[in-house]
């Protein structure tokens, strides 16, 4: 019974919080509302109205999150403590040839 009430004990020391901020590339603003989920699993999240987020209670196992927000590049990132999340741009920017032809 011993062994088991340690291995109890050591597995819920080994879940942690992560908390982190979501920004983005081009102006360094928070991103509101990015989903942050971990990967493998459904429990995740979104950023606040400053781009923050805390995520707790999910397994040892767990070892990536998956940052997302639409027209921003998802991002894949490891676990830890704190963490800081830049995203870029999902969007093109197209010329058209066709001003330069008279069209």
């Amino acid at each position: 019974m011993l062994a088991l009430a340690i291995g109890v004990i050591q597995g819920a020391a080994q879940v942690t919080t992560v908390r982190g901020i979501v920004t983005t590339e081009e102006d360094g603003e928070p991103v509101i509302g990015a989903s942050v989920i971990v990967k493998g699993t459904s429990l995740g999240t979104v950023t606040d109205v400053n781009g923050r987020f805390e995520l707790s209670g999910f397994p040892p196992s767990a070892t990536r999150l998956l940052i997302s927000y639409i027209s921003l590049m998802a991002k894949e990132v490891a676990i830890a403590p704190q963490v800081s999340v830049t995203l870029k741009s999902d969007c093109l920017l197209y010329t058209s040839d066709a001003a330069d032809d008279g069209e």
